[in-house]
């Protein structure tokens, strides 16, 4: 099945995409929404940042934030993302920031991280509650990676209470500047992974059994 939206939809806060949007690793100084592709529902926003920080936030790091309990154990969502209307380390930006990820306990992950930081294998979860999720590899889709896998996947991991305290990313091959994306598109969708017996896994064989996969995790 085919993730993706119905209907018309609002997305408050955020700007229409722009080209920088969609042709820089990150996207750097941006914010990233992803909702429930059938409530509608956000359930996390991330605010990503710059070389530019602004007063608590630091340069280069992904700020996520979330907003609400995840579904049941399948469900489809889709990012969307925007740039910042504030200026990049102006007093605007920060409370930009502030505004957009709201109240509650936020992960700080680093944006950016070394090739050697992507393990080979499967990281083994640790929290209570936990999903992974797959969606098509942005660089396969614009050519950027011919020779692999076209998918990648996303773990999140939550405590007894539902906050997140970890994220990894799944790859089916060692990026070269150690970026989850060499370009990312303003949108993305995303399912639940599931095994054989179309049950929720963690184990990212059952998105492609053919490749070879490698994590990195947020510390």
């Amino acid at each position: 099945m085919s993730a993706g939206l119905t209907g018309d939809m609002t997305l408050p806060e955020l700007e229409p995409p722009t080209d920088d949007n969609r042709t820089i690793q990150v996207p750097i100084d941006s914010k990233l929404i992803i909702i429930d592709a059938k409530s509608q529902a956000t359930l996390l926003r991330i605010a990503v940042t710059g070389n530019l920080p602004a007063g608590k936030y630091q340069a280069k790091t992904e700020y996520w934030s979330l907003r609400d309990e995840l579904p049941g154990s399948w469900f489809e969502m889709s990012l969307f993302s925007s740039g910042f209307k504030n200026a990049p380390g102006s007093g605007g930006y920060e409370d930009e920031i502030d505004e957009f990820i709201g109240d509650g306990p936020v992960l700080a992950a680093p944006q950016e991280a070394p090739p050697s930081a992507w393990v080979q294998g499967v990281y083994k979860p640790k929290a209570p509650k936990r999903v992974l999720l797959w969606a098509e590899d942005p660089d396969a889709q614009q050519g950027l990676v011919t020779r692999y896998s076209p998918r990648i996947g996303l773990l999140l991991e939550r405590d007894d209470v539902g906050a997140l305290v970890r994220i990894v990313w799944y790859k089916t091959y060692r990026p070269d500047n150690g970026l989850v994306f060499g370009r990312i598109p303003s949108q993305m969708s995303f399912q639940v992974a599931l095994d054989g017996r179309q049950a929720p896994t963690t184990d990212p064989v059952h998105i492609d059994p053919d490749a070879t996969w490698y994590f990195h995790k947020s510390p």
